[in-house]
This record gives C-alpha cells, sequence and structure tokens, in this order.
C-alpha cells in the first residue's frame, strides 16, 4: 500500500498530493514509533516518506506545501 501511496505523490491533481502528505504523516509518525515498527520502520520512513515529503515541500501548490512541511514537522524526529 505504501508504493502506491508513495505514487500518488506526482499525481498531476493537488488535491491527491496533499492527502499523499497527510498520509505519509501519519504513516510517518506511526512508522517512527520504535515499539510499534522497530529499527526497520525508522529506516522506511527515513529512506521512503521523507524524501517525498521533501519533494512534495517544493510544490508548486500552496496546499501541498503546507501540508508537506506539517508532516515533515511531525515525522522527523
Amino acid at each position: 500500500m505504501l508504493e502506491t501511496i508513495l505514487r500518488l505523490a506526482t499525481d498531476p491533481i493537488p488535491n491527491i498530493r496533499f492527502n499523499v502528505a497527510k498520509t505519509l504523516e501519519v504513516v510517518g509518525s506511526f512508522f517512527n514509533d520504535t515499539a510499534k515498527s522497530g529499527k526497520e520502520g525508522k529506516e522506511l520512513v527515513k529512506t521512503k516518506v521523507v524524501p517525498v515529503l521533501r519533494t512534495l515541500e517544493q510544490d508548486g501548490d500552496a496546499d501541498v506545501r503546507y501540508f508537506a512541511g506539517k508532516a515533515l514537522e511531525r515525522t522527523i524526529v
């Protein structure tokens, strides 16, 4: 499921992209909890989730940038 969400980060529709950012915020905060996901979860966030959020943070749409920035604040610990 994560791979599908990550692919949607390049969708041409801004509402899709900002919903990707919002979803990655939840995924990232869940996997950053070592008690729930272990070391592998943190690595997944570092290698898959954060790079996509950083890309979305540079998006041409203001809402996408906002939600990506918010997600990064909550995801990066």
